[in-house]
């Protein structure tokens, strides 16, 4: 792979004006979760959307309705990657592409958006050996209580994909 970004580099400047002239703090700009293979993609799950363009003066981090008082946070609000102000209020956000283009089975007209790609996924046993080893953990840590992290191979492996379709460079 030359590099991780799609492959229309005007496409990326432009919205980099469009945030620029703008209210918005950030755009989503749509994940390809690449599985077991470059051309594959989970079949039951939609894709995801990441703050890959924004403004400066923000963080990462868990999001002020996230926090718990305990000084976790809930994971069914937070995955603590968020992108916050100084003050831990989520940012106003541009959506770029529909919702219904996050589906697998639409990911195919993401082909003139811009959208990453992830490779988390891509090799499973290395990623079976990391949601063991290092995954589980870092939930547990998070929730202080077993999250359901997958680390049976075999069950990495059984997960449905479809093919993606979409250009992963200048093909």
């Amino acid at each position: 792979m030359k590099f991780w970004f799609s492959p229309k580099k005007k496409r990326w400047i432009d919205y980099f004006n469009i945030l620029i002239n703008s209210d918005y703090q950030a755009i989503f700009v749509p994940s390809i979760d690449l599985y077991g293979n470059e051309r594959n993609i989970r079949k039951n799950h939609n894709l995801g959307q990441k703050w890959r363009i924004h403004k400066e003066g923000l963080k990462r981090g868990v999001w002020n309705e996230a926090l718990l008082e305990n000084g976790l946070f809930s994971t069914q609000k937070s995955d603590s990657s968020e992108l916050t102000d100084k003050n831990g209020n989520l940012v106003p956000t541009l959506q770029i592409v529909p919702c219904e283009f996050l589906q697998p089975q639409n990911v195919f007209k993401l082909v003139n958006s811009i959208y990453t790609l992830h490779l988390g996924y891509l090799n499973l046993d290395y990623r079976q050996k990391i949601n063991e080893n290092w995954w589980r953990q870092k939930w547990y840590d998070r929730m202080l209580k077993e999250e359901n992290i997958e680390t049976n191979l075999t069950n990495l492996e059984k997960e449905e994909v479809i093919e993606h379709v979409l250009p992963l460079w200048d093909e």
